[in-house]
């Protein structure tokens, strides 16, 4: 007896080689029928022996390709006799022509050359041997050249690629692994490289042009690798956008690419051939080789060794004050053959590899960019295969307990896709506008949130044409119709603003989600905590949040769950002296917390007491006098209890990024360097106090408690002037902010009922504190942190989604 079904198979199921798969299986198992893919993922109608069905299931579950990921495989038996006429009278198994519709599928993120391609790119007896743009159903671009789903060749930027006979036959080959491969091509028929340098003005004209060099691929890189050698920056176009490269051990070309990128101090990524090559400069544990190694493929950030195992040494310009590097692997062919020559020419094989842009802009990545770079790079090498999307590179941090935590999801993570918990069975089509910093965009419709990839800071125009261009191509790609918009509370944002129009447009209106209820939420749907009713308890630190009464959150203890919280606790606040200067410049925070202690009776007071800190002396010749009149005045000094500030504060205090700050975060994590295991180990009974104050403001009823850190800095002055090292103050306070935490945690679990406590916030990206947290926290309370989603403010977007 034979069963005639319907399967229908969704997930991660398209453009991964799925459908040969099928093929293949149903050969295995002499069935009958086709296979295509349509708008909710891949459609089996097929004629198989009834004892057999339950054994094909389960291997489509079991067995599915590795860039796979299957969600569900539902059955339906077929009914109508002309549907089991039209399977009776098939012979074979075919895989037909793709169907379109509305979109209820997923658009898959582009990955890293797999093993097999790049075997065939260093086989010289192979047609794609040095070829770069080597890729198949397993690997390569997907995010970054389609334009619309159904996810075939005519919808992405490789349409204008004819494929010649030979890519042709392995394309209509199921048996082939390159197999409806969308991005099929070798030498003779798809993308081609180029080099240049710069050209000369000709007469008449006042503006330069890239000089295309006429060599063959091989002789590019070679070619490349001497520019390398002789100190020039090169633009390369990749995957995503186009980085600047240049040699990791040359401090000359180091020091003129921060120069040409106005990027003073914050750190660049590196590339090396392999992880062999990452291991002479870092400390690669078990987390961060899997990473590096992944189809991701993402900047990973690891421990720097005390002292590299290699003869050559990297400049000291691509992470001054840190204590880890950013390495990743090559990740497509045009990268691999680059640093495999590199390799062999340098003897080190490690290159600077950053986005294309200055400071504060977008990462280049369309071909009319290329001009711009003429005034960052010396040499180009690029190719003619358009990039739809930018993408710039991931961040993968390690841990000190070698576990990790995703900084930055883009290229290779992106789309990512995230299921709704259940209890949210009524699904509404929701766009969500994130924040202005570190943005993302997200959907939510047929019971998943689709977070887009990263954006960047709103405050440029240029990622705020990225904004309204994301925003258009999700809700084209995924043809959505949204019903509601939810936007941050702060009425400044241009993400908020310029969802009011939207809305308009479409006859919706806004509905603000306050920050820090949206980084909750997004914590508590990454770890798949139920729309249930049940409350949790949340500690969001960050650096700045729109919260009530004008004031500017950051340091927020809320008790609740996906559609109301409280503020039950918080940081003390303090003023921001100055406004959003005091984002920027570290001593407006320092003194705001000097002025706040309890016996503050002046800087020559405390100096007098301290004269070992230096930072007491440079806070004399700073306007403290218009400071404090603009505070009494309330002029440009909102109160915030941000956890962020309190950081730059200490850091000004020991005399860390004092003046200013040139990129956000810097403070904190120049601070957090001097942390370490043998440190934390030695003072791990020494942590600075904090004191649990009960909040007395009328207006902050359900306000009950304040983290009070004052008594922090008057110890931390106290070990200046009896000259602790700075390793041991920095461990100091972090365990002692830690165990300050998990203090206010444990007196508020008297009085409200939770068992789990959800972690979220900028502030949480410091491995440090939340590894110290979780160590202080009593076993009975569970941690509930990030590890895929960021910490940041990236997915704030999927928190509104369900609010």
């Amino acid at each position: 007896m034979f069963a005639f079904c319907n399967i229908r198979v969704t997930g991660c199921v398209q453009g991964v080689g799925f459908r040969p798969f099928i093929w293949q299986l149903a050969k295995q198992f002499e069935a009958t029928g086709w296979v295509l893919n349509d708008s909710e993922g891949v459609l089996i109608d097929i004629k198989i022996h009834n004892v057999q069905l339950q054994r094909f299931v389960d291997e489509i579950k079991k067995n599915a390709p590795a860039l796979a990921s299957v969600e569900t495989v539902a059955v339906t038996n077929i009914v109508s006799p002309q549907q089991i006429e039209k399977l009776n009278t098939v012979s074979g198994f075919d895989i037909v022509e793709s169907k379109t519709g509305v979109m209820n599928t997923v658009v898959l993120p582009d990955a890293a050359t797999c093993d097999l391609c790049r075997s065939e790119i260093n086989d010289p007896k192979n047609r794609r041997y040095g070829y770069a743009f080597t890729n198949c159903t397993l690997c390569g671009p997907r995010y970054s050249i389609i334009k619309n789903m159904p996810y075939d060749r005519a919808q992405t930027s490789m349409a204008d690629f004819e494929m010649c006979d030979a890519c042709l036959a392995e394309y209509n080959n199921p048996a082939d692994r390159r197999f409806h491969a969308q991005p099929n091509a070798c030498p003779d028929c798809g993308p081609k490289l180029y080099l240049a340098k710069h050209g000369e003005i000709k007469e008449n004209q006042n503006y330069q042009a890239w000089s295309f060099e006429d060599l063959d691929s091989d002789s590019m890189f070679d070619q490349a690798c001497l520019f390398l050698k002789q100190g020039k920056i090169l633009a390369v176009k990749g995957l995503g956008g186009y980085h600047l490269v240049c040699d990791a051990m040359n401090d000359k070309a180091c020091n003129l690419l921060r120069e040409r990128k106005y990027r003073p101090a914050k750190p660049f990524a590196l590339m090396a051939a392999d992880i062999e090559s990452v291991g002479h400069y870092c400390d690669v544990g078990n987390s961060a080789k899997t990473w590096l190694s992944s189809v991701q493929s993402p900047i990973v950030l690891m421990p720097k060794l005390t002292k590299n195992t290699s003869p050559y040494s990297l400049s000291e310009s691509i992470a001054p004050n840190q204590s880890k590097l950013g390495f990743m692997l090559p990740s497509n062919p045009l990268h691999i053959l680059l640093m495999q020559k590199w390799q062999k020419e340098s003897g080190h094989g490690v290159l600077v590899f950053t986005s294309a842009n200055r400071s504060g802009m977008p990462q280049a990545y369309l071909q009319e960019h290329e001009k711009a770079l003429l005034d960052l790079a010396d040499h180009l090498l690029t190719h003619n295969r358009p990039i739809v999307r930018r993408l710039e590179d991931s961040v993968v941090l390690i841990t000190p307990d070698d576990d990790f935590l995703v900084l930055r999801q883009s290229r290779g993570f992106s789309p990512f896709k995230v299921n709704l918990p259940k209890g949210f069975e009524v699904d509404t089509a929701t766009i969500s506008a994130g924040g202005d910093l570190k943005n993302s965009i997200a959907i939510r419709h047929h019971g998943q949130i689709i977070l887009s990839h990263y954006l960047g800071d709103l405050a440029n125009f240029d990622v705020q044409t990225a904004y309204k261009e994301a925003l258009d191509d999700l809700t084209k790609l995924y043809q959505l119709r949204p019903e509601k918009i939810q936007t941050d509370l702060h009425p400044g944002y241009f993400s908020s603003g310029f969802m009011d129009d939207f809305s308009r447009n479409h006859g919706l209106k806004n509905n603000p989600v306050q920050h820090h209820h949206a980084h909750f939420n997004a914590c508590m749907v990454e770890n798949g905590i139920p729309d249930s009713g049940a409350n949790y308890l949340g500690v969001i630190l960050d650096g700045l949040g729109y919260g009530e009464e004008n004031h500017f959150w950051g340091g927020e203890f809320l008790y609740g769950n996906y559609h109301a919280v409280n503020r039950v606790a918080s940081l003390q606040a303090k003023p921001l002296l100055g406004g959003d200067k005091a984002n920027k410049e570290p001593w407006r925070n320092l003194y705001a917390y000097l002025r706040d202690l309890k016996d503050f009776a002046g800087l020559d007071v405390l100096l007098n007491e301290y004269k070992s800190a230096q930072s007491l002396a440079k806070l004399k010749n700073k306007p403290i006098d218009l400071l404090e009149q603009m505070f009494k005045q309330s002029i440009n000094s909102p109160m915030s209890s941000s956890a962020g500030r309190l950081f730059d504060a200490v850091s000004a205090l020991c005399n860390i990024c004092f003046e200013q700050v040139s990129y956000e975060g810097q403070a904190a994590t120049e601070f957090e360097a001097y942390v370490s295991k043998e440190g934390v180990l030695k003072n791990k009974d020494l942590g600075y106090l904090c004191e649990i104050v009960s909040n007395s403001r009328e207006s902050e009823q359900e306000l009950n408690y304040l983290l009070s850190v004052g008594s922090i800095f008057k110890a931390v002055l106290v070990d200046i002037e009896q000259g602790v090292l700075l390793e041991d103050i920095a461990c100091r306070f972090h365990i002692g902010f830690a165990n300050g935490i998990v203090s206010m945690i444990s007196k508020l679990k008297n009085e409200y009922d939770f068992d789990s406590v959800v972690f979220s916030g900028g502030v949480c990206q410091n491995s440090w504190l939340i590894y110290l947290i979780e160590h202080a926290m009593p076993k009975e309370i569970a941690v509930l942190k990030h590890r895929m989603l960021p910490a940041n403010d990236q997915s704030i977007a999927i928190g509104q989604a369900v609010k």
